[in-house]
């Protein structure tokens, strides 16, 4: 199988939102699943996928300052993994 170029990028996609996980995996991410706002985001993570709730009642407002969110509300799973990939691109190679 070839290797994606998405290969290596840790993303942590929130509980419940089972089908981006998957997508995400299949376009050769590494997913972490993160348990929600009382929980900080996996500290490997590049980029963080929420389920669409405001984000001040999540608590990743300031998560946005570690790590970019993508919101997967009204997306369908591919659309996310085009906006995680687009995210990555703009943020650069990982610190």
């Amino acid at each position: 199988m070839p290797v994606s170029p998405d290969h290596g990028a840790t993303v942590a996609v929130q509980g419940g939102l089972r089908p981006f996980r998957e997508a995400l995996r299949q376009a050769g991410f590494r997913v972490l699943e993160w348990e929600g706002p009382d929980n900080p985001p996996p500290a490997p993570a590049q980029v963080l996928v929420t389920s669409g709730l405001d984000e001040n009642l999540l608590g990743v407002a300031g998560v946005r300052q570690a790590m970019p969110v993508v919101d997967a509300d009204g997306r369908t799973p591919a659309e996310v993994v085009e906006a995680v990939r687009a995210t990555l691109a703009r943020r650069g190679p990982a610190d």
